[in-house]
């Protein structure tokens, strides 16, 4: 058993250290609450909405529908960041736009 425990533990100082790598991996700037609170304001959002969505605990997924980031990245803030409308290419493939 002494074997299986000192193989447990090299996985797990690896998966410790593979989590340290990606807590700072550029896949997620928006993951302080500076940083959001910094990147809102720059949007347009107000002060306050700005300040209570970046201390807030909730996650990207639930973040996604506040009135924050509803505000400040819009449809065409958006398209400039180069992302393609869902509803747009439904329209296109079925003739409708």
């Amino acid at each position: 058993m002494g074997v299986r425990h000192s193989i447990s533990r090299i996985h797990a100082s690896r998966l410790l250290a593979c989590h340290a790598k990606n807590k700072t991996a550029p896949e997620r700037p928006w993951r302080g609450s500076r940083t959001k609170i910094c990147r809102l304001l720059a949007l347009g959002v107000g002060k306050r909405t700005a300040i209570l969505t970046g201390i807030s605990s909730k996650r990207y997924w639930h973040l996604s529908r506040s009135k924050a980031t509803q505000v400040g990245m819009t449809t065409d803030w958006l398209k400039a960041q180069g992302l393609v409308s869902i509803r747009d290419l439904w329209m296109k493939a079925h003739g409708d736009a």
